[in-house]
């Protein structure tokens, strides 16, 4: 069982002063999407469930993941809890960002999995819209310099103007190999949302996070590899320590 993916990693540099936010990460998410839907969306409905092209439009794929048109969650062999799906991507935002002046670089990171690797087009326009229309409270423009993929291969460069397509990478996800790790610390540095019995908490523990974390990338395997996973670990969290920490490191879900 193999999950493929792709890591993107921009380099951006600052046309103007810049003072990011306390959570970054929220900011660069909110102005990529804002630029990823004025390219794509053709309707400029407020809603994309009232949109005709639902299930069609990349914006929605990446960022309103819902399931399929015509797909009965009720005869589905993935377990279904809501009508939303994993959104196939995830970005990676540097954890400190200190005030930019014009000319300093910012680096970020978006990894992609299964069919949106194909996507990676769309994500490219869009981040350049993105540094075009300013990020962050007084729209600071940025410039797009260049686009390397997972392996440090440079796919675009400025100089260049041309796009060339990213290396994928195939985890193997039965054959993960194992490290001399006996602990697993997990950090929070960046806002994190969990939900037990439906509903999000903030009191969680080892077993939580790993429930979520599997359920995660079980429903990223079914709908974007299209694949019935089996479980990577025994529902009585009976995996080592060692496993976990590289698969968590391999694909940053």
């Amino acid at each position: 069982m193999e999950l493929r993916y792709t890591g993107l990693n921009f380099r951006l540099i600052a046309e103007g002063q810049f003072t990011p936010s306390r959570f970054f990460g929220n900011t660069l998410r909110g102005a990529f999407g804002l630029a990823l839907r004025r390219l794509l969306c053709t309707t400029k409905l407020s809603r994309c469930t009232d949109c005709p092209l639902i299930g069609l439009c990349i914006y929605q794929i990446l960022f309103e993941s819902r399931l399929e048109a015509g797909r009965d969650p009720s005869k589905s062999s993935f377990p279904i809890v809501s009508r939303e799906a994993p959104h196939p991507f995830i970005l990676k935002p540097p954890l400190e960002v200190d005030p930019l002046e014009p000319g300093d670089l910012l680096e970020f990171g978006i990894n992609l999995f299964g069919k949106a690797i194909k996507l990676v087009p769309y994500i490219y326009l869009a981040v350049d819209e993105m540094g075009r229309a300013g990020i962050g409270a007084k729209r600071t423009p940025f410039k797009l310099v260049s686009i390397e993929d997972g392996s440090g291969r440079k796919i675009f460069s400025s100089t260049s103007s041309t796009l060339k397509r990213p290396s994928p990478e195939k985890l193997n996800l039965t054959e993960l190999p194992k490290l001399n790790y006996s602990e697993c610390h997990i950090s929070f540095r960046s806002p994190c949302r969990l939900k037990v019995g439906g509903r999000i908490s903030d009191e969680f523990d080892f077993p939580v996070i790993v429930k979520n974390l599997l359920r995660r990338l079980s429903a990223i395997l079914f709908f974007y590899e299209e694949v019935r996973p089996d479980p990577p670990v025994s529902s009585n969290f009976g995996i080592e320590i060692s496993s976990l920490r590289n698969l968590l490191f391999a694909i940053r879900l």
